[in-house]
């Protein structure tokens, strides 16, 4: 496959990472594009919105679409505790508790979204995002330490305040993010210790 013939996508851009590959790539002349998440530069990450990183955002906006799912858990999920999870979050958007809702993501809408590029690179819940469709990234780098929505203690510590249901849709979650990190064609990791160590358990180079 020739480099004219990959389109390539770029998930999540937490500390502006993706947004600074995409310049990058696009320099090299790839056609590559940045897939935002729903929540990505909101909800108290602000600061990391693409108008933080560049003082030519329309130069780079033709490149960037937003995707309809959070980089969260229940993006995920299976769909009927996704679901749930929506309901929830209507009830909770109703009463002032939270900003804003998610519909439920379909297998559908996952295709929709990445059947059109031929390398996908990402970080945050993209591996076990990719796993419901039956896809892996070419190359995953993890963000947070100890690995995000799989050992990092911020989601530990959310698995060990959960109910009994909602724990166990998280460790599912966790499962399936174990499965899309060991899918991955390349695996990228700058943080020594706790993190290299998961990665070691995973028997992932």
């Amino acid at each position: 496959m020739k480099d004219k013939d990959l389109k390539i996508g770029l998930i999540g851009n937490l500390n502006n990472n993706n947004f600074s590959l995409l310049r990058y790539l696009r320099d090299l002349g790839f056609d590559a594009h940045l897939l935002l998440y729903k929540n990505d530069g909101r909800d108290g990450m602000e600061h990391f919105a693409i108008d933080c990183d560049t003082w030519r955002v329309d130069q780079w906006l033709p490149y960037i679409q937003r995707m309809p799912f959070s980089n969260e858990p229940l993006a995920a999920a299976p769909l009927l505790f996704a679901t749930l999870g929506a309901v929830r979050g209507v009830i909770r958007y109703w009463m002032g508790v939270q900003r804003e809702w998610s519909m439920p993501v379909t297998t559908g809408a996952l295709k929709k979204e990445f059947d059109p590029f031929t390398i996908l690179i990402g970080s945050g819940i993209a591996p076990a995002l990719l796993k419901r469709i039956d896809r892996s990234l070419d190359i995953y780098y993890p963000y947070s330490p100890e690995i995000e929505f799989y050992k990092a203690g911020w989601f530990l510590r959310q698995i060990h305040k959960a109910t009994w249901i909602s724990g166990k849709v998280l460790k599912l979650i966790q499962r399936r993010q174990a499965l899309g990190i060991q899918a991955a064609k390349i695996v990228l990791n700058s943080e020594p210790g706790p993190t290299q160590q998961h990665f070691v358990d995973l028997a992932v180079k």
